[in-house]
């Protein structure tokens, strides 16, 4: 998972989250309601990345983070998020996009680009039929 409860805490009102994850009325966060939104909202993640950066990452960069836990908040409000919730979200999204498509990067804490370390080589012999070895015929 990209994001986890403390994650998700630092980011958020508390009040907010007990109020989003508390059907049964105990004033705490059901966090098992929100470990399962936070894998949903890791695996809408991959379904975008996943192409471009075969995880997993060690460590998760912070804009993965921040991108679960917004998706994540949005799709805990069941009916309609508030104006900035659903902002946050399309952002995120209009985001993944854009890594997905190669426009956008996915970079780390410390600025570098995830890549990945497997590298393709191939070789070929020469040609038979070259515009050099063809010459005068």
């Amino acid at each position: 998972m990209y994001a986890t409860l403390t994650d998700m805490t630092a980011r958020f009102e508390t009040a907010e989250l007990i109020q989003l994850t508390d059907e049964a009325l105990n004033g705490v966060i059901d966090e098992a309601k929100l470990a399962t939104v936070l894998t949903e909202a890791t695996g809408k993640i991959n379904a975008y990345i996943s192409k471009r950066y075969p995880g997993p990452f060690a460590p998760v960069p912070s804009v993965l983070t921040d991108a679960a836990c917004d998706i994540a908040r949005y799709r805990l409000y069941k009916t309609s998020a508030p104006e900035q919730v659903a902002a946050r979200y399309q952002e995120v999204m209009d985001w993944l996009k854009m890594v997905a498509e190669g426009t956008a990067t996915l970079t780390g804490d410390d600025g570098a680009t995830a890549t990945q370390s497997a590298s393709v080589q191939f070789s070929t012999p020469d040609r038979l039929f070259s515009r050099d070895r063809m010459r005068g015929y």
